[in-house]
């Protein structure tokens, strides 16, 4: 009868341990185990599967658009997110971070935070949509520029490029080196090597220059 006793607590420790494990709380997000998975799904980025690490800052600028810089062994990028109201981002600098760069969305990771910033009408892989972020911005233009140096102020960019929306008929709309209307995506180089590119959401088009 101990015997049985015995056996029938065992089975009750290990069903306990079981269930333990399945109701584990999800693990923050490890960027690297989807990299290939990002790879796969963008067919026509501007950058595939590119990502940036180093010193960082966020801020916001005066048209409500994220700005993020890096400083990365390759060189100083800047991401942009466009955006028609107030991003929901407090302004920060960080030691050490990392920028996973797509076509129509790039994650920006630090310790304790993880931002996914997106076209409004852009695909997410289920892989990373499923996942818990400490914020996700939706806009309408995700731009990235290799031209600016770090803490240098998207302002006097060397070259442009950037989403406006559709004008009416009657407007004209602004002239572009590259893109134009009824382009969603465009992408410049300067002589000198500063390049920058940009994908826009329905209802915009791209517009790259060379100042």
């Amino acid at each position: 009868m101990k015997c049985l006793q015995t056996f029938f607590l065992s089975i009750a420790i290990i069903s306990l341990t079981f269930y333990s494990c399945q109701t584990e709380s999800p693990k923050k997000l490890e960027l690297s185990d989807f990299s290939q998975q990002l790879q796969d799904f963008n067919q026509q980025p501007l950058n595939l599967g590119a990502s940036y690490q180093g010193k960082a800052k966020i801020y916001s600028l005066s048209d409500h658009s994220v700005f993020i810089q890096i400083q990365d062994l390759k060189g100083d990028m800047s991401f942009v997110l466009q955006r028609e109201e107030a991003a929901p981002l407090p302004d920060g600098e960080y030691e050490q971070a990392k920028v996973y760069f797509f076509q129509s969305f790039f994650i920006f990771t630090a310790p304790d935070i993880d931002y996914l910033l997106h076209l409004g009408d852009a695909d997410i892989p289920d892989n990373i949509s499923s996942q818990t972020f400490t914020a996700e911005i939706d806009g309408f233009g995700v731009g990235k520029f290799n031209s600016l140096p770090f803490d240098q102020v998207i302002t006097s960019p060397i070259v442009d490029c950037q989403c406006h929306k559709i004008p009416p008929s009657h407007i004209t709309p602004l002239n572009c080196t590259a893109g134009g209307i009824g382009s969603t995506s465009c992408g410049i180089t300067n002589k000198e090597g500063e390049s920058c590119n940009s994908t826009c959401g329905a209802g915009y088009y791209s517009c790259c220059n060379d100042y």
